[in-house]
């Protein structure tokens, strides 16, 4: 009887031992699964922050070509109305000189 007590106190110890190895083993594998999924979380918001970063970076350039643009476009309607400004004024000096030519003839003619 003492041999048989013996024996299931052993088979119960080594199955105690073998679902405390177990249950560590499950454990181990939760945590490594718990890190895996943290690592991951942080590479995705990592790279959620850096296509953030180049989004806002891609928009602050597209603004400034657009600013850069605008500016160039009104620089060449600057220039233009410079142009028309400079012809009207060559136009003005052309008709007075005309007419001071005109002016002279009936003069002199006369």
């Amino acid at each position: 009887k003492a041999a048989a007590a013996v024996k299931a106190a052993t088979a119960t110890a080594a199955v105690k031992a073998a679902t405390a190895t177990v249950a560590v083993k499950v454990a181990t594998v939760t945590a490594a699964v718990k890190a895996a999924t943290a690592t991951a979380a942080v590479k995705a918001a990592t790279a959620t922050a850096a296509v953030k970063a180049a989004t806002a970076t891609a928009a602050a350039a597209a603004a400034a070509a657009v600013a850069v643009a605008a500016a160039a476009a009104a620089a060449a309607a600057a220039a233009a109305v410079a142009a028309v400004a400079a012809v009207a004024a060559v136009a003005a000096v052309v008709v007075v000189v005309a007419a001071k030519i005109a002016h002279w003839k009936k003069f002199c003619l006369n």
